[in-house]
């Protein structure tokens, strides 16, 4: 699987499961990054990206 399935496939669950937020928070994207890391483990990059991406987050 690709990566970015991967993240649209969390991406999409995460935004089903919470409907009133219509926003991917960049924590999401963190716990994405992490789980990726788990499978393919590239840590160091995905928590670039998500640390990056964790700074547009909107409150």
């Amino acid at each position: 699987m690709k990566e970015s399935s991967c993240y649209e496939m969390l991406l999409r669950s995460w935004r089903s499961t919470n409907r009133e937020h219509s926003f991917i928070s960049g924590s999401d994207y963190l716990i994405a990054g992490d789980y990726l890391s788990s499978i393919n483990k590239m840590a160091p990059l995905h928590r670039q990206i998500g640390n990056v991406l964790a700074d547009f987050e909107v409150n």
